[in-house]
Parts: C-alpha cells; structure tokens; sequence
C-alpha cells in the first residue's frame, strides 16, 4: 500500500501513557527475545516498536486502519531492518487472511482495549490468534480481570456524570513517556494537536472523583487466555437485599505483573457505574460482543462512551 503520515490526533493520551507503557515494555523486555511476536491493532506501532527493540525475531504488525498501519509503518522502519517486521492492513477476524502469516506466533501482543475492557474484540482476538500460534505461546496481557467496587445506599445516584472522556491536555507525544527517545523522535513530527470532544452527561465516572468504597469484591470477574470459554459475563451475589451503587474497576495482568486502567492516563481509566435498588444479586451481561470467530454476525467495536454502554444488569428484582 501506498503510505502517507496522518497525524496521531486520536492517539497522543496512549502514546503518553507512561504507566500503560511500562506494563507492556516491561513484559515485553522479559518476553520476546527471538521469538516471533504478532501485534493485533498496532494503532502507531508502540508495542512493535518495543518488541523489536527487545530482540525480536520477527513482528507482524496488524491495523485494520490504513492510517493507522501508516503510522505503524513510518515508525518501524524509521527504525528498524524491513526484513525484521511485516505491516498488515488487514482485519485479523477474517479467517481468509491467516496465510498470510509465514511463521507460527509465539508471543500476542495486543492494547486493543478500552474502559470497559472488552469493546474491541479482545476475546474474539484470542480466539482468532489461537489458530495460528505456536505450542508454547504466550499473550500479553494474559488476564483481563474486574474488581467490583460497592457504595451503600443511593449517595451516588445523583453524581453529575459529565466527567467521561476529560481532556488531557496533552497535544503532543513527550519523550519521556515513551520510554524511548527514538519513538518521540519519529512520531513528533507527525502529531498535531488533541482534538476536544463534548459528550452529554452518563455514567461513566473519573476514578479520581469516587469516594474510598464500603466493600470491593476482587477479581469478581476474571478472563484468562487459557480458559477453554472465554467470557465477559459475571454475577455477584449479595449478603443482604439492600441499594447501592457498583463500579467496574478494570485491570489486565501478564504473569504475576499487574496493572489498573484507573491509574491510566488515557481514557480507559474511567469507571462504569451502575446503580442498583433492592436486590440481592446483580449480573452483568456484556453486550454487542462476539465471543467466537463463528459467531462474528456483529461489530465489537461498541466503544464505551457517554453515548453508549456495553453492559446490560439484571437484578433478581
């Protein structure tokens, strides 16, 4: 493909997430020397820039965005040996595209995630990645988890809701969040500005704005890339019927290392909140997700916003 240099308005707050950035440099660092790694939308390359800086035999960079794969593309081989790396602007669910894979995968790299952890078809990439990895494979992150925060009574049933998808600030990729200086170096000149975005009010929390819970049920929900069913879907059973407030509060681990969206920078840090009268029992549903490649009849692709809500509750009222 024909490649071009657009400019990084959609991604500057994960470019300088330092704390993101380090959970997946860090494991990377220990991970993929010599080892065949795939990226599942490589949005501006980050992940595969680290991968290949640590020692990687060979990384497939897959975006489904032509100007996102641009990117990608810009920033790998600005840097490093084309024969080291491949760029695809592919849909990676599309089953017709796996023989474009040569080598067998060892190590899955993927940040395609967002608030409400599984918008972006993080399952159905597991899924998919299975058919075309290695024996010994591993996934970073390998588990996505929930911890479930409770507030007693309604005391949050009025909160104004008009902090989801607060501006950073942030309009240009700064060296030190990167962890590399040569990533800010060859994306500087392509960033722009942070677009402003208004969403009317709904809710969606900035974990800073909370109050400490009364009770926090930890790993309530817990997906592992190993579990044979792979499922966002979880119920909590409470100790009397009673109203209260919940908060899904997100995290992903790789190994014993663990870290929680709402230490983030980027919008993924914020909390779905959930009010909840008289019940004993909630569960959550997770809607608008494939959890099978067979099953792909709709988008993933259902991001958390203002505007939207994946989860579907249902009490036992």
């Amino acid at each position: 493909m024909n490649y071009f240099c657009p400019d990084l308005i959609n991604h500057s707050t994960l470019v300088n997430d330092k704390l993101r950035n380090k959970f997946y440099k860090d494991a990377i660092d220990k991970s993929v020397k010599d080892k065949v790694v795939l990226d599942v939308g490589s949005g501006t390359g980050l992940l595969s820039f680290y991968a290949l800086a640590a020692g990687a035999k060979f990384v497939y960079a897959v975006e489904i965005d032509p100007q996102r794969a641009a990117i990608t593309q810009v920033l790998l081989q600005a840097n490093f040996d084309k024969s080291r790396f491949r760029v695809l602007n592919i849909d990676f669910w599309d089953r017709d595209h796996q023989n474009k894979f040569e080598y067998k995968i060892d190590v899955f790299l993927s940040e395609t995630i967002s608030a409400a952890i599984f918008c972006q078809g993080a399952i159905l990439s597991w899924y998919a990645f299975k058919e075309i990895a290695s024996d010994e494979f591993i996934s970073i992150p390998d588990t996505f988890s929930i911890d479930v925060y409770e507030w007693h009574g309604e005391r949050l049933f009025n909160e104004n809701n008009t902090s989801m998808r607060g501006q950073t600030g942030i309009s240009e990729v700064v060296e030190e969040n990167t962890l590399d200086p040569r990533i800010e170096k060859t994306l500087r000149a392509f960033d722009k500005h942070y677009r402003n975005i208004n969403y009317s009010a709904a809710r969606w929390e900035n974990p800073e704005d909370l109050p400490e819970p009364d009770k926090i049920y930890e790993n309530a929900l817990v997906v592992n890339v190993n579990d044979k069913i792979l499922s966002p879907n979880f119920s909590l059973n409470f100790d009397e019927t009673s109203t209260r407030t919940l908060g899904h509060i997100c995290k992903m681990s790789f190994g014993d290392q663990t870290t929680y969206f709402k230490d983030w920078l980027c919008d993924s840090k914020y909390v779905a909140i959930f009010n909840v009268k008289d019940c004993s029992s909630v569960r959550f549903a997770f809607k608008n997700h494939p959890y099978h490649p067979s099953d792909n009849c709709e988008s993933a692709m259902g991001f958390a916003t203002n505007e939207y809500q994946p989860w579907t509750v249902v009490t036992d009222k």
